[in-house]
């Protein structure tokens, strides 16, 4: 399965295009590509090697598990304080709440759009406020502390040679692994070659323009000033306004999957921007969610 190289030659490209199949491994970058390789990169970029033992990390996750827990039991009996005010059963609470659920399903001019894009509640309630979660934390978090690495044995989901494979591809600063952009396959390029493949995208000037310097900073004060407009003409909520702009917006990233299904020789890349966490990330939402009903 895949292209196998043994040596560092390249391989003649008719033999290419016929050994190329879906979910095949594409090297045409000038690493030799070894049967140890070819095995660890046939589990696919989402595979995990087995991880190590982490007793910060467990205990983390714990506490994060029991929080949802909380919050959840929290809410459990906020509803039911509020089911009492309004002088309803729990049951008959629930239909109601499946009511107002209904309602999001409408067109945007009667949506509360102001519970939906707000930023995620850091409030914690307290496990002492219920009673078992905090024994079973408790106990949960001494079962962790006692456990010493020394007495732990870790069966690793990689065998000896891909383990040495994977610390050898680490180890190499001059390719790129990349899926490609269709038939599922992994395709293995020397940097030199994905960067020109990139830059051959940012070097268009019709659709790229390089900058003097990062307008971020700029481009965040135009946003304050529109989100504070929207508050106060009361189109936003606050809380609306803090999930909009974000305090610590990075710069988006492009980056390119490369076309081996139109050339195995220096395929052209379909250009691609992660967006995540960027400037308009959250805007670009919710302007979406007002206009996908006009568009559907």
């Amino acid at each position: 399965m895949g292209l196998q190289r043994e040596t560092s030659e390249r391989l003649p490209l008719k033999k290419v295009v016929t050994n190329l199949s879906l979910n095949s491994i594409i090297n045409l970058s000038s690493f030799n590509l070894l049967p140890r390789h070819r095995s660890l990169l046939e589990k696919g970029l989402s595979f995990v090697p087995t991880p190590h033992f982490n007793k910060f990390g467990w205990i983390k996750d714990l506490n994060l598990f029991a929080r949802r827990l909380a919050l959840h039991l929290f809410m459990e009996k906020k509803k039911e304080r509020e089911a009492k005010n309004l002088g309803v059963s729990s049951e008959d609470y629930v239909h109601l709440e499946n009511l107002l659920a209904l309602l999001d399903e409408c067109p945007p001019d009667s949506v509360n759009f102001s519970k939906k894009f707000k930023q995620k509640t850091k409030f914690t309630p307290s496990f002492s406020d219920f009673s078992n979660l905090e024994v079973f934390v408790n106990l949960v978090t001494s079962e962790i502390e006692s456990i010493r690495n020394k007495d732990l044995q870790w069966e690793s989901n990689l065998s000896q040679a891909e383990q040495l494979a994977l610390k050898e591809l680490q180890d190499v600063r001059n390719i790129v692994i990349k899926q490609s952009d269709k038939g599922g396959n992994l395709v293995i390029m020397d940097r030199d070659e994905y960067v020109a493949m990139c830059m051959v995208h940012l070097n268009d000037n019709d659709g790229y323009r390089k900058l003097g310097c990062d307008p971020t900073q700029l481009f965040t004060k135009d946003l304050q000033i529109l989100l504070t407009q929207g508050v106060q003409l009361k189109l936003i909520s606050d809380d609306n306004f803090k999930f909009l702009l974000p305090k610590y917006p990075t710069i988006p990233t492009l980056y390119c999957l490369p076309k081996t299904h139109k050339s195995l020789v220096s395929p052209p890349g379909r250009p691609i921007v992660s967006g995540n966490n960027s400037l308009t990330e959250h805007i670009s939402e919710f302007v979406d969610c007002y206009l996908r009903p006009l568009v559907l």
